[in-house]
């Protein structure tokens, strides 16, 4: 798997409620060390912070950028559409611990 503790220091730094938010890893970055993107899902409280989630995503693309050279992709998800599909184990969807 691709090391991705830089990755996870530099989300700690952009996130003050780690309640609101939660991240995953899936995609080839879980079993590659060398992946063509990484892939990211991004889960959010509830639809008063859709706003916030976006601005966040497009700061994880300008993170994965600068360290590993390499775009992401950035699923936004709330909490209810978590709940209401399979998407994470679908996936095999790797909680960080942000």
């Amino acid at each position: 798997m691709m090391e991705i503790n830089s990755l996870i220091i530099e989300l700690r730094k952009e996130i003050n409620n780690k309640e609101l938010f939660k991240f995953y890893l899936f995609g080839s970055a879980r079993y590659s060390d060398r992946p063509n993107d990484i892939d990211i899902l991004l889960v959010y409280k509830n639809n008063s912070l859709l706003k916030q989630a976006i601005v966040l995503r497009n700061r994880i693309k300008d993170i994965v950028f600068s360290i590993y050279n390499i775009h992401a992709d950035v699923v936004l998800l709330s909490e209810y559409e978590v709940l209401n599909n399979s998407f994470i184990t679908d996936e095999k969807c790797i909680l960080l611990n942000v």
